[in-house]
């Protein structure tokens, strides 16, 4: 995970904004994005990002583990008035940490970009660069070759089956539908939906 956060540190998490009016709606038009990330932002690509990853399947099993024996063990009690204390204490922790440990990521991977101001991007038939007050990146899509949409971001990921690299574009900062249609439509023609 800790190559997201170089990836976010070096501007490779980013947010969505409008369309270059100066290419109008013809193919190969730019969709430029000019944003400041936010904890939602990360949160929503995390999530995403578990999602549909290999990534997320071990945390997905671990919780559903832990909280079947956390309920096994609070009906025995109940029922028998014997009740187990390691595995109740363990189950607990286990899906304490399972749901604590993100959100301490995604303050850390903030605080780091929340240092870089506004990010400007530019997603075009060849790529996407991103530019921030630091400094600036350039992707083509074979460094990103899937991507995944939420109701507030698209999250363009990496080709490890960990998507550990990924780049953010939060649907906040659109200012027409059309822009989603245009970035959606560059997205479908240069990298696969997951």
């Amino acid at each position: 995970m800790s190559d997201m956060g170089r990836d976010a540190a070096s501007g490779g998490t980013h947010e969505a904004a409008a369309l270059d009016t100066s290419e109008g709606d013809r193919p190969g038009a730019a969709v430029s994005l000019a944003y400041e990330i936010t904890r939602e932002d990360l949160a929503a690509a995390m999530r995403a990002r578990l999602r549909v990853t290999k990534a997320g399947r071990p945390r997905r099993v671990i919780i559903i583990l832990a909280g079947t024996l956390l309920v096994v063990n609070v009906v025995l009690g109940v029922t028998t008035g014997k009740w187990t204390l390691f595995p109740l204490i363990w189950s607990t922790v286990v899906i304490a940490m399972m749901l604590l440990i993100p959100r301490r990521q995604i303050r850390s991977f903030h605080r780091a970009l929340d240092l870089r101001g506004t990010h400007h991007a530019q997603v075009t038939d060849a790529g996407v660069t991103v530019t921030s007050d630091r400094g600036s990146a350039t992707l083509n899509w074979t460094g990103i070759p899937r991507y995944t949409e939420t109701d507030e971001v698209f999250v363009l990921l990496s080709g490890d089956k960990r998507a550990i690299n990924l780049t953010i574009l939060p649907k906040r900062g659109l200012q027409d539908p059309a822009d989603a249609t245009r970035l959606r439509e560059i997205l479908d023609a240069r990298t696969r939906r997951v």
